[in-house]
C-alpha cells in the first residue's frame, strides 16, 4: 500500500488493482493482518511502468457485443504518484479517443478526448460514474484499477472460501474526494476476495447505497501467468447486476517495466495520435 504525503487513508485500491496478480509473501497465509495482505498485493505489481494492449467486449441485454481495443500506458513518477493514459484504436468511430488520469495528493485530474468533439474535456463529479467508452467500467472503476485516488477506509473480515480456494476478505469504504467533498462516492462499500496462496484478487463486489450489490468483477484464475517478477491476470469480467450487462477485459499484450516517456502524460497532447 502506498503511504502518500498528507497521510492518505488506507484504500481498497490495493485489492482493486485488476490488471496484475501478485505472489504470496509474509507469514502463513491464514494469519495475515490487513497490513500484511496489502504489502503482499503491492509486492508483485510493476514498480515503475507498464504498457498493455487491451480488448474490452461489452455485452448488452440483447446479446449484441461491442469490442473496444486500447493501449494503456502506466507510469509512477518520482514523487510517488502515478499517471495512466489510454488510447483507443477500435471501434473505428472511436479511433483516436483518449483518457488521461493524473494522481495528485488531494484528489485526481481526469481528462478525455473524443474525436467528434475535437477538444479535451475534463471529467468531474458524477460524470465519473458514467460508462467508459460504452463498457461496464466507469471512469472511477478504471481509476481505481490503476491505483489512482487511494482514499478509503478498509478492514479485514473473517476468511472465507471462494471457488474451492481459501480467500482473505477485505471490506473497503470509499471516502469523498478531498477536492469535491460534497460529492458522495459511487460505492458505499467494496468487498475484495483475495486468494490466500497467491495473493490474487479473485472477486470484488461493489455495493451502492443501501447495501445494493451493483457490480461484480471476477478474475479467471486460469488466465494468470508470470511475466518477469509479476503475475498477470489476462482475463477478467465485470457484470452490472442492475442493468444485466457485462464486459470481458482481455490483456492481449503486456510489457512490464517498459520505457514509457513522461511526455505522454500531458492533457495538451491528448489530441495527438
Amino acid at each position: 500500500m502506498h503511504h502518500r504525503p498528507g497521510q492518505r487513508a488506507r484504500s481498497a485500491a490495493t485489492c482493486f488493482c485488476l490488471l496484475f496478480a501478485w505472489l504470496a509473501a509474509g507469514p502463513a497465509s491464514g494469519d495475515r493482518s490487513l497490513d500484511e495482505i496489502e504489502a503482499c498485493l503491492k509486492h508483485n505489481r510493476p514498480s515503475k511502468s507498464s504498457i498493455q494492449t487491451l480488448s474490452m467486449n461489452a455485452h448488452d441485454r440483447t446479446g449484441a457485443v461491442t469490442t473496444t481495443r486500447a493501449e494503456v500506458f502506466w507510469r509512477e513518477f518520482e514523487d510517488g504518484y502515478s499517471r495512466v493514459l489510454m488510447r483507443l484504436s477500435d471501434p473505428p468511430n472511436m479511433r483516436g479517443a483518449a483518457l488521461l488520469m493524473i494522481e495528485k495528493e488531494n484528489g485526481n485530474d481526469t481528462f478525455m478526448y473524443l474525436p467528434e468533439l475535437k477538444r479535451v474535456k475534463r471529467v468531474t463529479g458524477r460524470m465519473m460514474s458514467g460508462s467508459m467508452f460504452g463498457t461496464d467500467f466507469s471512469y472511477e472503476d478504471f481509476q481505481a484499477m490503476n491505483r489512482l485516488g487511494e482514499n478509503a477506509r478498509s478492514e479485514k473480515l473473517p476468511d472465507e472460501e471462494l471457488a474451492g480456494r481459501p480467500v482473505h476478505v477485505v471490506a473497503s469504504f470509499p471516502q469523498p474526494d478531498p477536492e469535491e467533498p460534497d460529492e458522495e462516492p459511487i460505492y458505499e462499500k467494496m468487498l475484495s476476495y483475495v486468494d490466500q496462496e497467491r495473493c490474487v484478487p479473485l472477486q470484488i463486489d461493489f455495493f451502492e447505497r443501501g447495501e445494493r450489490l451493483r457490480k461484480r468483477l471476477s478474475t479467471d484464475p486460469a488466465s494468470i501467468e508470470k511475466m518477469g517478477e509479476v503475475q498477470v491476470a489476462r482475463k477478467m469480467e465485470i457484470k452490472d447486476l442492475r442493468d444485466d450487462t457485462r464486459t470481458e477485459l482481455l490483456v492481449e499484450e503486456i510489457e512490464v517495466e517498459a520505457e514509457v516517456s513522461k511526455s505522454l502524460f500531458s492533457s495538451r497532447k491528448l489530441e495527438q495520435r
